[in-house]
This record gives structure tokens, sequence and C-alpha cells, in this order.
């Protein structure tokens, strides 16, 4: 969404600086025929609307929102402050943009326990058993049934070692101490297992002395020190942070150029935050929006609980915005991440939490990289 260069920091600098980490958004795939039961479209006769008739949220354009009371001016403005959207104004200020993160919450948002990568200096000191980028790329390109694009896996694959030397060094400054994955979701030692289904140690955490398991002393899943960590950083670099601020609508479009972002604040009134250099959608995952699961991810209503938080969030709003200003519909379905346990407690729902399984056929035969 990049629209003009400007001196001191080019598209090739920045990039080079970003922190690739998971969570960021991508147009995930739509497929043929999808006619969403909750959606209650109803046909001009009365009867149930066929899916060549329904009409999706994403497939109408609200009107241009016009009523601006404030206009704000950026180098680059990031929708979203999770991982992905800390990340990302983290690597932007410390490359001399100037930097704008919209959060429709009162506070940034962090959760998780692991993150992967490949290739960096902790791993080649430790003598993790990590494949080469281009094998790994490959494997996770396999595993998906080709269905992803292997160039952005690569791109993961053979920078990320270096974007978590850099994390490394930020977070030990600030107190905290890298280590192999600590979620009992990392089934290491997986490496006498057939090829295709070969478990790497890829992926580590972050913790501080007086963490419990996998959460911190307050009951924060310990990934919140790797995101207080980059808000630090990118705030002492100059990012500014603006909370409550609803992302509505993307300004200009696909052929154009998006330039900027409008939000709505809780009294109603709307700001235009100009983005000279580009637009970052970094709003999470669609885990609680009903219509999208039911479209793209049908197979999410099968489980007996399906936990997305905190309230309110990953309800795809950045693919709402991307889709109306143009952009393009992957072709390939959407990831059913389903965590299913009671939010509040932890408890578990009948279901697979914090467990492995393989998927075999009537023969016994396994066929899935589980």
């Amino acid at each position: 969404m990049e629209n003009k260069e400007k001196k001191g920091i080019n598209r090739r600098d920045f990039l080079k600086g970003a922190v690739l980490a998971g969570g960021a958004t991508a147009l995930v795939g739509i497929t043929a025929g999808c006619s969403p039961s909750s959606s209650g479209s109803q046909s001009s006769k009365g009867g149930s609307s066929s899916s060549a008739d329904v009409q999706h949220t994403w497939d109408v354009k609200p009107d241009p929102i016009t009523d601006i009371a404030e206009t704000r001016d950026f180098d680059i403005v990031i929708v979203g402050a999770g991982i992905a959207g800390l990340s990302a104004a983290e690597a932007a200020a410390r490359n001399g943009a100037k930097v704008a993160v919209l959060e429709k919450q009162s506070n940034f948002s962090i959760r998780g326990v692991d993150n992967g990568h490949i290739g960096s200096q902790w791993q080649i000191k430790n003598n993790a058993k990590i494949p080469t980028p281009e094998r790994a790329s490959m494997l996770l390109h396999l595993w998906s049934q080709q269905t992803t694009n292997y160039n952005l896996i690569h791109t993961w694959a053979s920078r990320s070692g270096k974007v978590f030397d850099h994390i490394q060094e930020i977070t030990t400054k600030h107190g905290f101490d890298m280590v192999s994955a600590i979620s009992p979701t990392a089934k290491y030692e997986w490496d006498t297992l057939p090829d295709r289904w070969v478990v790497y140690p890829d992926a580590v955490s972050f913790v501080a002395k007086d963490d419990i398991g996998m959460n911190t002393a307050d009951g924060q899943m310990v990934n919140v020190h790797l995101g207080t960590t980059l808000f630090d950083e990118a705030e002492s670099n100059g990012a500014e942070f603006f909370y409550d601020n609803y992302a509505q609508q993307l300004v200009g479009d696909a052929s154009s150029g998006i330039t900027g972002v409008i939000t709505k604040l809780k009294d109603g009134s709307y700001i235009k935050y100009n983005a000279s250099k580009g637009v970052i959608m970094a709003t999470g995952d669609i885990g609680g929006n009903q219509e999208m699961i039911d479209c793209w991810a049908p197979i999410v209503n099968r489980a007996d609980g399906n936990v997305y938080n905190p309230a309110g969030a990953n309800l795809g709003e950045g693919l709402l915005m991307g889709m109306w200003a143009g952009a393009a519909k992957s072709k390939s379905p959407a990831a059913p991440m389903v965590h299913q346990f009671t939010l509040d407690s932890m408890d578990f729902n009948l279901t697979s939490f914090v467990m492995c399984w393989l998927a075999v056929n009537r023969n016994g035969d396994r066929y899935g990289a589980e």
C-alpha cells in the first residue's frame, strides 16, 4: 500500500528491519458457492437465497465517510496493536518513520506463549536442529497442500533469524530471557519421525524470573513480555499510539493507492490519519466473525468451543476494509485456529487442548501433519 518514497527511509530499508511476527492479517480465501447459514439472507421471493444470491458484508462497499473532525499526518499508519502491529511499529519507528498505531481497544493486547523463527544466533548457539530456509519453506508449502504463497513463506524463513537476533537484544535489555518454547504444544524431539512429519524446535519464549509456567506473576501469558518490549521500543523511537480509535475505512483504493485510514472515536466523531508511505493492517484473525467462519472456515463450527480474545477483537475488520478498497481475495482457505476451552477458567470443554492426535485413514495410515 505504499504510494511514494520519502528521503531517509525507503521501502527496501524498512523491510530489512521489519519484524516478521505471527498475527499479521492476511486476506483469507473465499470458497466457491459459500452461503453462510448465519447471514439470514432471503431471496426476493421470500425463500432462502442460493449461494449465488448471497451478498456478504465484504461485498457491499459502504459510502465514503466525509464528516471528518480532524486530520493527522504520518509516514506509516498501523491498524491494530497486537504482536503484529507492535512489531511493525517498532521496526518502522526504529528506521526513522513517523508512526501512528490505531487501536480500537483501550490498550495494546498480547496473547500467546511461543514464537517461531529460523536461523537465529540463539538457535545456532544452542544446536537447535533447524532446517534451512529453503527446506522449511518447502515443508510448510507441502503441508498446506500447495495453497500458500511460497515466496511469502520463504521471506519469513530467510529473514526471521536476523529479526530474532534483534528481538533477543532488546528483550534482554528489558530484563527478559529468550528460551526454548515452553508451551506443551511444542512437541520437540520428534525429529526421528519420517521426513514429512518431523517437528522442528524453531520456537522460543520470552520469560522473566517470576513467571509461573506459561503465565506471568500477574496471570498474563508470557508473550506479554515481548509485547511490552516492542511497545516500549516503538514509543521511545517516536511511535504514537491512539487508543479507542476504531478503524472504519481506508482512504484511497487498490488501483490508485491507499493513503490513509479513517477511525471513529467513542463520541462518534471521525479522525483521518494520512499515511504518506503506507498503511499496515494488523487487525487479527476472523475468530469473532461468525459470517466469515461460516464462509471461510466452517469446520470451526464443529468445535464445542471457539475462544477468541479479548472480547470484541478479531472481527475481520482489516479484511473488510481491504476488500472494500479493492484488495484481492486469496484462493487459499482460511486456517481454522480454535482454542477449545473456557476463557475465564481455562476448563476443558470435552475437546482437545494442549493435546496431540494423529490423522489416520480407515487403514490406520497417517495422512496429515497434525
